[in-house]
């Protein structure tokens, strides 16, 4: 019986362990042969509950929390990659273009930021918010992907 009372918390402490929702730490993928490889991450100084999902052709769409990253192998030619917020969240979209060649690397980053709006004298509060989807060389995203964890 004792044996059982031991065992009985170790076993919800594991389980409670594979309930989570963590991805795996920041490993560099490799370039599946005449692919490219695409990071699209998301690296926000202040985080909020809104998820954008990112949606590119060629690939599954996939939400992108704060701190994540997402490495796809897709092929040469013309992508756009958009970051679509909830509607309810006045986040608006972004998105970028980029032309993605065989056997290359790129990097994209995901960044949104709300600005405080004034006190008038008839008192009225405001935010406004932003978002931006652009393509950053290695030396930048290196400075944030280390700390992320995948998306997928």
């Amino acid at each position: 019986m004792r044996r059982l009372l031991l065992l009985v918390p170790a076993l919800l402490l594991a389980l409670s362990g594979c309930a989570t929702k963590g991805g795996a730490p920041f490993s560099e993928a490799r370039v599946e042969p005449g692919k490219a490889l695409v990071y699209v991450y998301r690296h926000d100084a202040v985080a909020g509950d809104w998820l954008p999902s990112i949606r590119i052709a060629g690939a599954s769409d996939f939400d992108l929390p704060n701190q994540r990253y997402a490495a796809l192998n897709l092929a040469p030619g013309k992508h756009l990659v958009r970051a679509i917020w909830p509607r309810r969240s006045d986040v608006p979209e972004a998105e970028t273009s980029l032309t993605l060649e065989p056997n290359q690397t790129y990097y994209v980053k995901v960044a949104s930021e709300t600005h405080d709006g004034e006190l008038g004298k008839a008192v009225i509060v405001y935010m406004t918010a932003k978002t931006s989807v652009r393509v950053v060389p290695r030396e930048e995203a290196m400075k944030s992907l280390p700390q992320a964890k995948s998306a997928l």
